[in-house]
């Protein structure tokens, strides 16, 4: 069966604002006018470049995730990347890191993976990616870790009472209705770089290949599961749950280059997930 990842002929613009229009209420295409990190602030600095790629809405979009005028949430800044060839069967891959506020390597990873894709667009065909450099835009700005009542946001996707941040989070999970997820988290008392998946078959087709490219870096562990204190989507009672790839590297030490590693894995999930997907519809 052939793959049909086809450019369609409507204007890039036209057809992005189109599936936008078609996930979420109107005021979201004003994403622009809302709040975004101060001027100043270490997001904002982070998030520069993006911003400036942004300008231009050719292949990079600046849309925060939007939020009731009445309700005092927070901002979470989000931009989402077309590539090449975009068509009906785009993959559509959200990206996520900043959910506490030590773990500065996920962000610049993000950001500079963003960056490249939009300087060489051939590198994201057939993708569109919603990423979330800066979960949790507070705590990244005091630089200490989020904890409610003794959790971590992503322990309180799924429940009841959640913090803003994770209701946000989780309600993208439901309205982008992602094909893949890709996590990255920053945790304590533990060496190297950790990578886990969920999804049939997808172990070999992205865990391992990942790091055996970074082992030469740093120390990489492969988990076999992903377990549910490490994911998303585990608890998000979603009807069709995306595949998920989790990293995990130290909170503190090396940061520097265990972001120049994320980028390097992100690029490699994408490349990997795209050919996985090829060789499975024997192109």
């Amino acid at each position: 069966m052939k793959s049909n990842f086809q450019a369609q002929k409507r204007p890039l613009q036209e057809r992005l604002e189109t599936t936008l229009k078609s996930h979420y209420s109107a005021p979201i295409l004003e994403a622009v006018a809302l709040k975004h990190p101060v001027s100043g602030s270490q997001a904002a600095k982070l998030l520069r470049r993006l911003d400036l790629l942004s300008l231009a809405r050719e292949h990079l979009y600046r849309t925060p995730i939007s939020t009731p005028a009445h309700n005092n949430l927070p901002q979470i800044p989000r931009y989402v990347f077309v590539g090449d060839q975009p068509g009906e069967s785009e993959i559509q891959l959200g990206v996520f890191a900043g959910l506490s506020g030590n773990d500065a390597a996920g962000p610049k990873a993000i950001a500079d993976f963003i960056g490249d894709l939009v300087t060489y667009p051939s590198l994201g065909s057939a993708v569109r990616i919603y990423a979330y450099p800066i979960v949790n835009p507070g705590s990244f700005e005091t630089e200490t870790p989020f904890k409610q009542a003794g959790r971590s946001l992503i322990n309180e996707i799924g429940r009841r009472e959640k913090s803003p941040e994770a209701y946000l989070i989780e309600r993208e999970l439901f309205v982008v209705q992602f094909h893949g997820v890709i996590v990255i988290h920053a945790a304590d008392e533990i060496e190297g770089l950790q990578a886990a998946v969920y999804g049939a078959d997808l172990h070999d087709a992205l865990v391992s290949p990942i790091l055996s490219c970074l082992r030469s870096i740093f120390p990489t562990c492969e988990h076999s599961v992903l377990d549910a204190s490490w994911s998303l989507t585990a608890d998000a009672g979603l009807k069709q749950r995306p595949f998920e790839l989790a990293f995990r590297i130290p909170s503190s030490g090396w940061q520097s280059l265990y972001s120049i590693g994320l980028r390097i894995a992100l690029h490699s999930a994408v490349d990997h997930y795209r050919s996985y997907l090829a060789q499975a519809n024997n192109i």
